[in-house]
């Protein structure tokens, strides 16, 4: 076997400029998409508080479905990436197509669960308003479910192609229309009905309508996706093709849907405390989601670059990329939290006018800004290590430090006195600063870890070894 080649600082630092590269766009496009959550809370929030708490649980539950469906999709674009690294234009369209109909029937499926979800919202002990604002909020947006499906199938097949800008103009196009859409409905500006939180789903229906459409016609049209010809006919089921995307993302999806389920766990934690606690944990969730977008952005573009790398053989290659990406990740955290603490009290009133959830929020930001380097770590990380196709491992690590430590720890923080008074929502988040500390470190060295076995030859692609397995 080959002497492996040491990663020397330098290559480091060219492999983190090109994660950078490939991951602006992506960075620009996953903030325009978070940015229609911040959109929605900035106005349901200048709305009323009861709109606020109410978008608060409609949106985390309509949330956990989301990422159930992009978890599951998120293998999408390394996989795709390996097939462009390995010049197999066929399997290209392939995948495309089965993470399509996969996307179809789980976003389907996602839908009835909430809908047959609806009745239990009453569990939550909410003010009479605010479970009615929310029940009906959802009930509009479980409709855009099986499209969310389909378009984060076609997007991340973009992505995996390396052309994220495509798709960050598509997020900018649909953060604008959301902006404008929710400033009419919520308001009842020019005519249009004043509807509060309700106008918020209105507004997510036409955007994921808009987000489903444009991809298709997309591919069908620019240049350098056109070749693949992915929609000039109907790619029919391929069962195989299909178990291989599901191997390999049900644990990516159940590894987010766990993550999404515990912060929104957080919530009903919080609902007790009354609706200034409820109203200000939304806002502060908020923005660390917005402050995540580094580190989700620049671990999606390393596992882009891996799956090439891996797709060319070029397994030290991946190893130097998987490095890039936790300096790359570690800075631009260390920077952002820097930046919240700093600015907490202005960014609080960039949400609400109550300046009880002013004051409380910024006291929680301050737990925030340190959180967010753990956080980000282990976001990245996982991510990234979906370039290897490398996601069971991972996710067991992530749903232990969520359940095992987090959940049960804010509980017992905030519903027993073993640790003294029963605390507030300040409670919460220092149980999450534990639990994504834990999945932090575990996450970093899970990566170092399979990235040397890569490097080594002692470990080969899943999908490799299952598609060698189909055509013997």
């Amino acid at each position: 076997m080959a002497e492996i080649p040491k990663s020397s600082i330098r290559a480091v630092g060219y492999q983190a400029g090109q994660v950078v590269k490939l991951g602006v766009p992506i960075c620009i496009s996953m903030a325009a998409l978070i940015g229609l959550g911040v959109t929605d809370t900035v106005m349901a929030g200048f709305a009323s508080t009861i709109d606020l708490a109410a978008l608060g649980i409609g949106a985390n539950v309509y949330f956990i479905a989301i990422m159930l469906l992009i978890g599951l999709q998120s293998i999408v674009a390394p996989r795709i990436a390996w097939r462009l690294g390995s010049n197999n234009g066929d399997g290209v369209r392939n995948d495309c197509w089965q993470a399509i109909w996969i996307g179809l029937l789980s976003g389907s499926l996602a839908a009835v669960v909430v809908y047959c979800g609806l009745p239990f919202l009453y569990l939550l002990k909410l003010e009479a308003d605010v479970q009615s604002v929310a029940r009906q909020y959802l009930l509009i947006v479980l409709l855009t479910l099986p499209m969310v499906g389909m378009n984060m199938a076609v997007r991340n097949t973009i992505d995996g192609l390396g052309l994220p800008s495509l798709n960050m103009w598509i997020s900018m196009v649909a953060f604008l229309l959301n902006g404008v859409l929710d400033y009419l409905f919520v308001f009842g500006r020019f005519g249009f009905p004043q509807l509060g939180a309700l106008g918020c789903a209105i507004a997510t229906f036409a955007v994921v309508v808009l987000q489903t459409i444009t991809p298709v016609i997309i591919c069908q049209r620019h240049r350098l996706i056109k070749e693949y010809r992915i929609f000039q006919s109907i790619g029919w089921p391929d069962i195989h093709t299909m178990k291989v995307l599901v191997v390999l993302g049900f644990p990516a999806a159940l590894s987010v849907t766990m993550e999404e389920s515990f912060f929104a766990s957080t919530s009903i934690l919080v609902a007790p405390m009354g609706t200034t606690a409820l109203a200000t944990h939304q806002v502060v969730l908020t923005i660390a989601m917005v402050s995540l977008v580094f580190p989700i952005s620049m671990g999606q573009s390393a596992a882009i670059l891996i799956g090439q790398s891996l797709g060319r053989q070029q397994a030290d290659v991946a190893g130097v990329q998987a490095k890039a990406l936790l300096l790359t990740v570690f800075v631009l955290m260390a920077l952002a939290g820097i930046g919240i603490i700093l600015s907490r009290d202005i960014v609080m009133t960039l949400f609400t006018r109550d300046q009880a959830v002013i004051i409380l929020g910024a006291t929680l930001l301050s737990i925030v800004a340190v959180q967010l380097l753990v956080d980000g770590m282990q976001i990245g990380s996982n991510i990234a290590l979906k370039g290897f196709q490398d996601t069971l491992i991972p996710a067991a690590c992530q749903i232990f430090s969520y359940w095992i430590i987090g959940f049960p720890l804010a509980w017992a923080l905030t519903r027993t006195s073993w640790f003294g008074e029963p605390g507030g929502v300040q409670s919460v988040w220092l149980a999450l600063f534990a639990s994504l500390s834990v999945a932090g470190v575990l996450g970093v060295s899970r990566l170092l870890f399979v990235s040397r076995e890569f490097a080594f030859g002692r470990r080969q692609l899943a999908a490799a070894a299952l598609d060698s397995s189909h055509t013997q």
